[in-house]
């Protein structure tokens, strides 16, 4: 729904919320628990895989030269057992995974061979006497990637060519998956399953956890079991945790996976029986096979890059009340950082319901997640009511430590901290100075938005893969703020609209892969300048590029700022678990005072020692926290002012009055 109809809904939800106040209450506070770090227990480059058995020892595989096989012991110990290999292959055999069946028997398969005429093989090592045999040769198959033993026999998770041809139907335009011929084979080289696995964990001695992807319905999970012959599949349940690189089990109905979609930034243990969901850490390393993340006997190993890390469990779990969490659709929470260890089930909410959700003082949420800009954003800071969180004094010292101009964002006009920011983005114009120079480009030709079209449609055509600013980009980024300052009827407005609309078809401003690519893998010959929407919590590899500078956006006006936006967390008042609550805010603080370039704290110590992050801290320690209003104050008019059917007047004077109704001045 877009357009007058869904702008009604929203002003009738809007209109009537956030009247309620709320009294503050004296409450025993607590010190935060304790963020349990990981510990570095192995550094290599070379890792392929590992495995654990029913004690705490691993077991590594590398690709290093001789294909060795590491075992770490619980107590940092080490040992190398050499090449598995026959000493003819050693070089052609390639792990892709380890298992370990009890403490004693270790199964490596690898690959043999390049290109089409690749093939797996799987080897049995006794690691007490170092005694090595091959199970099978599986010439149909390669990339086993998971291995386990299920009614005494091997179950592998591993890629067919053939199957690879397949092509699943997936659930809606929004459902990304990508189907590389996944299929469970038995030990006999059998295939047991064949519709679109994506991973499994073992459960028992016949039971696995299986993730997969249904036609038409999308990610789902479900129990299965192997009678010898076939894996039965169990009622799946629909749950769209991403597409997982891996996972493990930590309890009889939970466990930890990592997954490459971009919002789930961590690693994340998921209750399939609550439905709930917990960071156990905030950042997953470099975990890209199912052999990078592992549980031996509650401690937790995973991948990152240069080594192994490992925590313990028990230890990072909080056992806590669940806290039960309703965000806007616009964003997921998984975007922000939890505080690590605690259980959340949350609900994701449409506009009009998180409006509705926070009018009714329900107690039956704990924490509201938002974004600034979201459509209800302005009606929130100008209306809201929710736990003052000025008491707390780990909520003082975190904004004391942030900009000031966003502990004035969080603070209303009664001096309460009404709300916890947790992350900024804003957006921004990205360039490459060596590369301006290189096509004669005056910088100060890129500060307005009118030299800015005018410099890059004048580059030669065989440039254009290297802009990365897209018409559709440019509207998202300039027409919202004008709602937000000084509206729509002015000449700021009809100087940029015409703008905007003239770069509609211009080849220019279109999606150019090449250079949208070149920023996170640094190539330099690829990347001229671009304007940036930026994510939250922005990549390493991103911010860690060597030869990008950050700049205000081209201005329409000399009164332009430079605009932030800002994901935060409100405490709802009339919450039955308000104690808890106020704990894992408590938390949060001390967890988001130790991450690093975060363009919020004015410590630089903790910022990345690069160009790009010291002109993004000029422009972020100068910036605006900006509230949002709802695109549809002025979508479907642009929409029609950019298709000729009515003029720049006809489009501003619909605007303007959708607008006048929204701030409730008519």
């Amino acid at each position: 729904m877009r357009g007058y109809q869904k702008f009604a809904v929203v002003m009738v939800c809007i209109f009537a919320v956030f009247y309620t106040g709320c009294a503050k209450q004296e409450r025993k506070q607590e010190g935060p628990s304790e963020v349990i770090k990981p510990e570095t227990v192995y550094e290599s480059e070379m890792i392929a895989s590992m495995a654990a058995g029913k004690d705490k020892d691993i077991y590594i595989g590398l690709y290093n030269e001789t294909r060795d096989i590491v075992h770490l012991m619980e107590d940092g110990k080490s040992e190398t057992l050499g090449s598995v290999f026959p000493d003819d292959k050693t070089g052609n055999h390639r792990i892709t995974s380890l298992y370990l069946d009890g403490d004693k028997t270790l199964y490596i398969a690898a690959d043999i061979g390049y290109g089409s005429e690749v093939y797996a093989e799987v080897y049995r090592l006794d690691v007490t006497s170092k005694k090595m045999s091959k199970v099978k040769t599986y010439e149909q198959y390669h990339d086993i990637n998971r291995i386990a033993m299920l009614k005494g026999e091997l179950v592998m998770l591993a890629k067919s060519a053939k199957a690879a041809e397949k092509e699943p139907v997936l659930r809606d335009a929004f459902d990304i998956f990508q189907y590389q011929g996944e299929v469970i084979i038995s030990q006999d080289g059998d295939v047991v399953f064949d519709e679109f696995p994506i991973m499994f964990a073992v459960m028992g001695e016949k039971e696995m956890l299986l993730y997969a992807h249904a036609d038409n319905k999308g990610y789902c999970y479900a129990k299965a079991e192997y009678d010898g012959k076939k894996i039965e599949l169990g009622e799946p349940d629909y749950q769209n945790l991403g597409q997982l690189t891996a996972m493990t089990m930590t309890g009889n109905d939970t466990f930890v996976y990592a997954a490459t979609s971009f919002d789930k930034s961590g690693l994340q243990e998921f209750n399939y029986k609550e439905y709930t969901i917990a960071e156990l850490q905030d950042s997953w390393g470099v975990i890209t096979e199912p052999g990078d993340l592992i549980n031996a006997d509650g401690v937790i190993y995973y991948r990152v890059e240069g080594g192994v890390k490992k925590f313990v469990y028990e230890q990072v779990k909080k056992q806590n009340q669940t806290l039960q969490v309703i965000e806007s659709e616009q964003i997921s929470f998984l975007n922000a950082p939890y505080g690590c260890g605690y259980q959340m089930k949350i609900d994701r909410l449409s506009d009009d319901e998180m409006s509705l959700k926070m009018l009714s003082q329900d107690s039956d949420y704990d924490i509201c997640f938002m974004q600034s800009d979201d459509p209800f954003g302005y009606q929130v800071k100008e209306k809201g009511s929710f736990y003052p969180l000025t008491d707390i004094k780990e909520v003082t010292e975190y904004l004391d430590a942030c900009f000031p101009y966003i502990r004035e964002a969080a603070t209303d006009g009664n001096g309460e901290i009404w709300m916890l920011p947790v992350a900024v983005s804003a957006d921004y114009l990205l360039y490459d100075e060596e590369m301006l120079r290189k096509y004669g480009i005056d910088k100060e030709k890129l500060s307005t938005l009118g030299s800015f079209i005018d410099t890059l449609k004048a580059l030669p055509e065989e440039t254009r893969e290297c802009i990365d600013a897209t018409s559709g980009c440019m509207e998202r980024t300039y027409l919202p703020g004008f709602a937000e300052k000084d509206g729509f009827n002015n000449q700021e407005f009809k100087k940029a609209a015409a703008l905007l609309k003239g770069i509609q078809e211009d080849g220019v401003f279109a999606y150019h892969q090449r250079a949208g690519d070149a920023v996170n893998m640094h190539k330099q010959d690829d990347f001229i300048c671009g304007i940036t929407m930026a994510q939250e919590n922005t990549n390493e590899a991103f911010l860690s590029n060597p030869y990008v500078k950050a700049a205000m956006l081209p201005a329409v006006t000399d009164k332009d700022t430079f605009r932030v936006k800002c994901s935060f967390i409100c405490v709802n008042a009339a919450s039955d678990n308000l104690d808890a609550a106020l704990e894992y805010v408590k938390s949060l603080c001390s967890y988001l005072m130790e991450r690093e370039s975060t363009m919020m704290l004015k410590d630089k110590e903790g910022y990345l020692d690069t160009e790009l992050v010291k002109t993004l801290y000029d422009l972020y320690e100068k910036g605006t926290v900006t509230f949002g209003m709802p695109e549809e104050l002025y979508y479907d008019a642009w929409e029609e002012y950019k298709k000729g059917s009515i003029d720049l007047d006809k489009m501003i004077e619909e605007a303007e009055r959708r607008l006048k109704i929204y701030r409730e001045e008519g």
